[in-house]
């Protein structure tokens, strides 16, 4: 089949097709290189605002477990009435020991630091590791 116009008609009279100046689509040098070139420099920001670049630093330790923890002065807090309390039942798995503990309170706990284990027997409680 024979046409009677050309099959493209977009911006045939215009010597820039849409480009702006001759030199804008010549290469990549106006766009500061081409495709992802420099989403790790100079294009950073623009690729952190879209996404396109996960930027973290350091590294994940493969036996890491994150542990939820509690300290030996939020304990009187828990126990409000009778004096033992079973963090494992309550989603703790260590007791650290910062801050300041008065009552004898019996707790029972997966894990236990040096200076936790101390400040509750001080205190007259005990510590029992489950």
């Amino acid at each position: 089949m024979v046409r009677k116009e050309k099959k493209t008609k977009f911006m045939r009279g215009l010597h820039t097709h849409g480009h702006g100046n001759k030199k804008k689509w010549r290469g990549g040098g106006s766009r500061g290189g081409r495709g992802d070139s420099g989403k790790y420099h100079h294009k950073k920001t623009w690729a952190m605002r879209w996404g396109e670049v996960n930027i973290k630093k350091g590294f994940t330790s493969i036996g890491r477990t994150d542990k939820k923890i509690i300290n030996v002065g939020e304990l009187e807090e828990l126990v409000k009435e009778n004096s033992a309390v079973n963090l494992a039942e309550l989603g703790y798995d260590k007791v650290l020991g910062s801050g300041v503990i008065t009552k004898a309170i019996k707790v029972e706990a997966a894990e236990f630091s040096k200076a936790a284990r101390e400040k509750i027997e001080k205190a007259g409680g005990q510590a029992i590791q489950l």
